[in-house]
């Protein structure tokens, strides 16, 4: 999804749709800038005088003429031009390990000195302090640092069989996108610039708010559960015929007394273990074993 919201806030601005993309290919650039033997991130430059969208890390800008620079800043003469396109830029975005920007002698003060109203955006996977500020990562590592990796799989197998979906990608970029234009809504009200730091891995955990929230309310860590749901009785279930399932949820009484009725009253049903939501849930292992044996018979 692009970052029409600049339109709200540069009338010179037009919004770009989706489904112009496509057509607009031969005249998009991907990145505005980049630098050598940086393996581990990239550094975007962005002038919002041009339309962009950003979607996760790539930054497509529509321009008369598709423009890729390549500069390499370990010398005197790429580090100028580095500052010569800093003092025309309103945005540097980068997602680096602190040590790899110190050793390039880019700072938020260097910046600053090139262009007062520029605005920084610094992504780093684990911060700019800390004893992981040095370690490097792509979205799979940082949400395993978070406990995300802990919460997904299933529950009789342990989270390196977990396959990769690198939601903390997704989650950095929109709300990256979102720091942006927070500072330029600021820099518009107030002519200045600044320095937001998003570590990714920070940024990932409002998105398991309500496993923390269960640790430190009740002492419960968050685990895998499989085909399961937090609230709702819910399973996979085997039915007639070789590897076909079905999955039911039933969250409330409402939808019990509905389920019990399709299979017809049965009296495992009637037991004391299964009389509420709450000692149906407690007696979710049984349960499975009752309507596993009931979808078999179906195909």
């Amino acid at each position: 999804h692009g970052i029409n919201g600049l339109s709200h806030y540069y009338e010179f601005i037009g919004k770009l749709e989706p489904s112009h993309w496509f057509t607009l290919i031969p005249n998009l650039v991907t990145l505005h800038l980049r630098f050598d033997c940086m393996w581990t991130g990239l550094a975007y430059l962005v002038n919002t005088s041009f339309t962009f969208t950003l979607w996760f890390f790539f930054l497509l800008a529509k321009l008369e003429e598709a423009v890729f620079v390549r500069i390499g800043v370990f010398n005197t003469e790429g580090l100028d031009i580095f500052k010569s396109l800093a003092k025309i830029s309103d945005v540097f975005v980068e997602n680096n390990p602190p040590a790899t920007m110190d050793k390039l002698g880019i700072s938020y003060d260097m910046l600053k000195e090139q262009n007062s109203e520029i605005i920084m955006l610094r992504m780093p996977a684990y911060g700019s302090t800390g004893r992981y500020k040095d370690f490097r990562g792509f979205g799979l590592h940082m949400e395993s640092v978070v406990g995300h990796g802990l919460q997904r799989g299933y529950r009789d197998m342990d989270p390196t069989t977990n396959t990769s979906v690198l939601m903390a990608d997704a989650a950095g970029g929109t709300q990256g996108a979102f720091a942006v234009l927070a500072a330029l809504h600021h820099r518009n009200r107030t002519g200045e610039g600044q320095l937001v730091e998003l570590p990714q891995a920070e940024n990932v955990i409002p998105f398991l708010g309500g496993s923390f929230m269960d640790y430190s309310m009740n002492g419960r860590s968050a685990s895998t559960i499989g085909n399961r749901h937090r609230d709702a009785l819910q399973g996979c279930y085997p039915c007639l015929g070789e590897d076909r399932w079905v999955v039911i949820t039933i969250a409330d009484d409402t939808e019990w007394r509905a389920f019990i009725e399709v299979l017809g009253y049965p009296d495992w049903a009637m037991s004391e273990d299964f009389t509420d939501h709450i000692s149906r849930y407690r007696n979710h292992d049984a349960l499975d074993n009752y309507i596993a044996e009931w979808t078999s018979q179906w195909d």
